[in-house]
């Protein structure tokens, strides 16, 4: 088909071509005007292979061409929704959806089927399956460790530096809620805190990515945990004297850990946490002026299933004030 047919035949179905296969309008075109009966076999597809992982969020869809006639609907879906699709008098296509690539970390399927001069064939089936990954490689972290116990509100979160010059990103949430993200040049951030500074007694997660004019990576994972400190607790993971408000033993445990607090005027409160900020356990104790509380947690969750073996933090609140334990849970 010449090129000056191919604009007749694109005109009639809602699309421009102009030299080079660009198509406008061709991801507006109503898919009912395009429909025909299935006379024409369906093309073949050639690139990207089904099961495919790119690296390019602009990849070009190529399938086999079809003779000197031809005219190449391709159409990417992701999940039931269509992603992006276009027109062609060249058996490829760069993917584009709405004037953008496609989005890193996302998988897409893809299909295409071909116009002879008379009929619209079927998509070729089953839909190759490819998937857009990012290009850069996440960051990897390094302050504060897993499951540690800070004493500042405002803590700096390090990652190791890229080999190439990049932004650093990086985000902290308190359960599911985003509370502080930031970026910087340097490989480490000072956390603010949506009110200035962090909760005392409280578990976070925090992750970071790198970016550049070309690329970015995604979140490392998995994400890592951090509990901040009240400035006079004297906290250390269940290992201290008798002088310490709080206590957890034994640490490591295997089958139960007993927290012990000091003599305390108001409720006590004990709760345990999994290192994804997700709430294993609680319990509330009577409070004791003159013995202090004593609380024991039998390794099982809230549903009474046995917690996994790992770490966990223990947040416990007496008399007004709030304190946190590391556990480490054996087999």
């Amino acid at each position: 088909m010449c090129f000056a047919s191919t604009v007749l035949l694109a005109l009639e179905i809602g699309v421009a071509v102009v030299p080079g296969g660009l198509v406008l309008g061709a991801a507006a075109a109503p898919a009912a005007d395009l429909q025909g009966r299935a006379d024409p076999l369906p093309p073949v597809p050639l690139w990207p292979a089904d099961g495919e992982t790119l690296f390019i969020a602009s990849p070009v869809l190529v399938v086999e061409p079809r003779g000197p006639l031809g005219l190449y609907h391709f159409r990417v879906m992701e999940g039931g929704s269509v992603a992006a699709e276009g027109l062609s008098p060249l058996p490829s296509w760069q993917v584009e959806s709405r004037g953008r690539g496609l989005q890193r970390g996302h998988g897409y399927e893809w299909s295409c089927r071909v116009y002879d001069g008379s009929e619209w064939s079927d998509w070729f089936s089953p839909n190759w399956r490819f998937a857009v990954a990012f290009g850069l490689r996440a960051p990897r972290p390094v302050l504060p460790e897993d499951s540690a116990v800070v004493r500042t509100r405002q803590p700096l979160l390090a990652v190791e530096p890229a080999p190439l010059p990049v932004r650093y990103c990086f985000r902290v949430w308190d359960g599911r809620t985003l509370i502080d993200e930031g970026s910087s040049t340097l490989p480490a951030y000072r956390v603010k805190g949506g009110s200035g500074s962090l909760e005392p007694g409280t578990q976070y997660l925090w992750s970071g990515r790198v970016v550049s004019p070309e690329d970015s990576s995604g979140w490392f994972v998995p994400q890592r945990t951090f509990v901040v400190e009240d400035e006079d607790a004297a906290v250390q993971g269940g290992i201290g004297t008798a002088l310490e408000p709080v206590t957890a033993r034994p640490s490591p445990f295997r089958d139960r850990v007993v927290f012990q607090t000091a003599p305390a005027s108001g409720p006590v409160h004990v709760a345990v946490y999994a290192r994804d900020g997700r709430r294993v356990w609680q319990q509330q104790a009577a409070p004791d002026s003159k013995q202090g509380s004593r609380t024991v947690w039998d390794g099982r969750d809230e549903s009474g299933r046995s917690a996994a073996p790992g770490v966990y933090v223990g947040r416990v609140s007496a008399g007004g004030r709030r304190f946190v334990v590391k556990l480490v849970k054996t087999q």
